[in-house]
């Protein structure tokens, strides 16, 4: 896949603090506008099953943010133990909705004592947000069963492209080998699929809007002036502006592993 080259491209360090508080804000909001991040959930599901099944007796969701995904697991598998961990404490509520669950506050780098012994992690559009990613699935790995599955989706170096372009702030995307190669470290890789997804809006403010009411806005800190509004504004549609509205592209990956 050709990945474009953007000049003065600089890789966000992670505010691990204005994530929390981003995402905690577009709780509410997250489930109704997040309709790319529903339809990858819903994909790695369906490869998941395909694959592996719908039997495991131990799972650890990671992100469980709004519930996306954690209620298509409940309906889906038939499990004895389901973990939910996030970031957001509020996400608690959603132990409390489905059966036998336990949640886990924190962020998953740093969480001290982690459920032991699990047959399957599960994680849907999380793993992008994380500041080291080989160590944790090094970490991962010495958690699961030997015959234990990783199945997750995170976003490739295309994901956001368009805002990229004119901010020249982007997260950490690994590229397709970059990606196989961490996972591969620990685990023998059984599905591996990527595409591009174009969403089409009506004005750049409405990319704006999204981008917010879906927490992804957690990248940077500044706030824009009017005229540097304007400008962003002007360039986008200069760049952007299809017969269809303007653009913002999606750059979904789906794994799925299991352990070496």
């Amino acid at each position: 896949m050709y990945y474009p080259v953007i000049l003065s491209k600089k890789i966000m360090k992670l505010d691990k603090e204005l994530i929390k508080k981003r995402f905690a804000r577009s709780l509410k909001t997250y489930a109704e506008h997040a309709l790319v991040q529903k339809a990858i959930a819903e994909r790695l599901l369906f490869e998941l099953s395909t694959i592996a099944g719908d039997k495991f007796e131990r799972i650890f969701e990671i992100g469980c943010g709004s519930g996306i995904m954690t209620r298509q697991i409940v309906k889906m598998f038939e499990y004895e133990k389901l973990y939910l961990n996030d970031l957001v404490d509020e996400c608690a509520k959603l132990s409390s909705k489905s059966p036998n669950t336990e949640f886990i506050s924190g962020d998953i780098e740093n969480i001290p004592v982690l459920p032991q012994n699990l047959d399957l992690i599960i994680s849907n559009a999380t793993f992008q947000w994380l500041d080291h990613l080989p160590k944790v699935l090094s970490q991962l790995a010495g958690i699961l069963n030997p015959d234990g599955v990783l199945s997750f989706s995170t976003f490739g170096p295309l994901n956001a492209c368009e805002i990229t372009e004119l901010t020249g702030k982007t997260l950490n995307y690994l590229s397709a080998p970059e990606l196989k190669n961490a996972v591969g470290k620990h685990f023998e890789i059984s599905c591996y699929h990527e595409n591009i997804r174009k969403v089409h809006f009506e004005h750049p403010m409405d990319v704006l809007r999204h981008l917010q009411k879906t927490g992804v806005t957690a990248v940077s800190k500044q706030i824009w002036t009017k005229s540097d509004l304007q400008n962003f504004i002007k360039r986008y549609i200069e760049s952007n502006e299809t017969e269809s509205g303007v653009s913002l592209t999606y750059h979904p990956i789906i794994i799925i592993a299991n352990v070496k």
